[in-house]
Parts: structure tokens; C-alpha cells; sequence
């Protein structure tokens, strides 16, 4: 709806994720295979604003942690062009449909 991408472009993701919840993976449209997609993709985006917000925090203090999360944040880098491309695909042909 016309509201829900002006909440998109305003940056709210937490209201028109919450607005979402309340169709996605509930509609009897839609096969197994896309309520699956479609719970996947409102994961991917719940989980992409967590870490946006957490790789702010400054109470990471330990090697082992640094060691580690150097190696997980460069395989997701690895991913992301990849992610990117797809993602910008994926939403194009969804906007087309």
C-alpha cells in the first residue's frame, strides 16, 4: 500500500515490519514455499536492523571475540554484493507482479 512504502522510505521498519506480521505467512494465497520466503525475508530484516544497532555497542571488549567476529563479518562482506544483487532483483520483479 501506498502507506506502507511511505513507512519504508521514512525509514520505519519496525511499524511496517509489525504491520506485516500481521499478513505475512497467514494468507491462505500463498503456497508453503512463498509463506517460507516471506517468513525468511522478514527474519533477514529483523535481524539486519539488531546488528546494525548492536555493531554500535562498546562493550566488546574481548580478543576472542574480536578474532571471531572478524572472521563472521567477513564472510557476511564476502555475501553482501551477491545479497545486494539478488535482493534488488527479488524486489523488482515483486514490484512488477
Amino acid at each position: 500500500s501506498a502507506e506502507f512504502r511511505e513507512q519504508l522510505r521514512k525509514g520505519d521498519m519496525a511499524t511496517s515490519l509489525a504491520g506485516l506480521r500481521n499478513t505475512t505467512g497467514k494468507s491462505d494465497d500463498c503456497t508453503a514455499v512463498e509463506q517460507s520466503m516471506l517468513r525468511d525475508l522478514e527474519r533477514t530484516g529483523r535481524q539486519m536492523q539488531r546488528i546494525t544497532v548492536r555493531c554500535r555497542e562498546t562493550a566488546f571488549t574481548s580478543g576472542a571475540f574480536w578474532a571471531q567476529a572478524n572472521l563472521l563479518s567477513g564472510g557476511i562482506l564476502r555475501q553482501m554484493d551477491l545479497f545486494v544483487h539478488g535482493m534488488r532483483d527479488f524486489h523488482d520483479r515483486s514490484g512488477k507482479a
